[in-house]
């Protein structure tokens, strides 16, 4: 394709533009990344400068509290299933005694 003498005096000052457009292209995109890298790090610096509430630690060790007692209460229960296995197989139980029970409600 050959290029007339009227469209080289057009095609040169274009070209210049084209590379111009491309160059901010790429510099743009650097820039991008640049500001990224440096919000991450600053988002990185403040998170490790930060003192996180009381409440959050409470939290956890209401949870831990909460869970130890419930171990304890499922060994009691499986304690005091173990005893009345004992006491049924003791001489002496019927089952023609009036049985007493308790109820326990926590409020």
């Amino acid at each position: 394709m050959s290029i007339k003498p009227v469209d080289f005096q057009i095609v040169i000052p274009k070209a210049s533009e084209l590379s111009k457009t491309y160059a901010e292209g790429l510099n743009r995109n650097q820039t991008l990344q640049h500001q990224q890298a440096l919000m991450m790090q600053q988002k990185i610096d403040t998170n490790q400068k930060q003192v996180y509430s009381k409440d959050t630690a409470q939290e956890v060790r209401i949870r831990e509290k909460q869970e130890r007692e419930k171990a304890q209460e499922n060994h009691k229960e499986s304690q005091k299933g173990n005893e009345k296995k004992n006491k049924k197989n003791k001489p002496g139980f019927s089952d023609n005694q009036p049985r007493t029970s308790t109820i326990d409600i926590k409020i």
